[in-house]
């Protein structure tokens, strides 16, 4: 669980499915509600800087098991503290967690549709290959990292969606990591009742499938 009352936060100027990564996993979680209370709190603080016609969003980078924090992944943050001084993050919180670092990211609604910024991408494709460069050079443990899209829906549900798994080494596409945040960033947004997990495995696995399923 990410503990938020340990967090360091860093101000912008604004289980793994092995067999296919890229599969989403929607979850109604029942998250301890204290937990879940101060989640809701921090995430409707950090909206609220930014006005009313938004979507706060948690992008979490979360290991399966063990640590990804500072402590045991030195040289990974010390590829990812480079990247934060370079780069341009509007409406952006960069939160540590001993489970792996956080996104959370305020994001205007309009017609056009979500479009995620590039520096975010470049922010969090940053961070997945410098875990794994972060282990050649000696960093602690290598299980898979896991992806995820989390929020508060209006009426106060907890979502939480698993958009990838990554293993260590694995190559990243990041066309394939941009569309699938995008996709679950548009799922967090819309106010419709969530499609059963059965049913969105079933539509996601037949789309996986169509692609010819392939691994990253």
């Amino acid at each position: 669980m990410d503990g938020y009352s340990a967090t360091q936060i860093r101000l912008g100027s604004g289980s793994p499915r092995d067999s296919i990564p890229g599969i989403p996993m929607v979850t109604e979680v029942n998250m301890d509600s204290q937990w879940e209370r101060v989640f809701n709190e921090r995430m409707n603080d950090f909206g609220s800087r930014f006005g009313d016609t938004g979507l706060s969003i948690s992008i979490k980078v979360r290991v399966a098991s063990g640590c990804f924090h500072r402590q045991c992944s030195p040289r990974a943050y010390e590829i990812i503290d480079h990247q934060l001084t370079e780069a341009q993050l509007d409406h952006v919180d960069f939160v540590e967690h001993e489970s792996g670092p956080e996104l959370l990211v305020w994001l205007a609604l309009g017609t056009a549709g979500i479009a995620l910024a590039k520096s975010i991408v470049d922010l969090l494709e940053t961070i997945i290959k410098a875990r794994t460069e972060g282990i050649e050079k000696g960093d602690g443990p290598s299980a898979p990292l896991e992806l995820i899209v989390r929020g508060m829906k209006d009426d106060g549900r907890f979502r939480e969606e698993r958009v990838m798994a990554i293993r260590c080494h694995d190559p990243l596409d990041r066309k394939r990591l941009t569309e699938a945040l995008t996709s679950a960033i548009e799922r967090q947004a819309d106010t419709s009742p969530d499609v059963p997990m059965e049913q969105q495995a079933d539509e996601d696995d037949d789309k996986a499938q169509g692609d010819g399923g392939q691994d990253d």
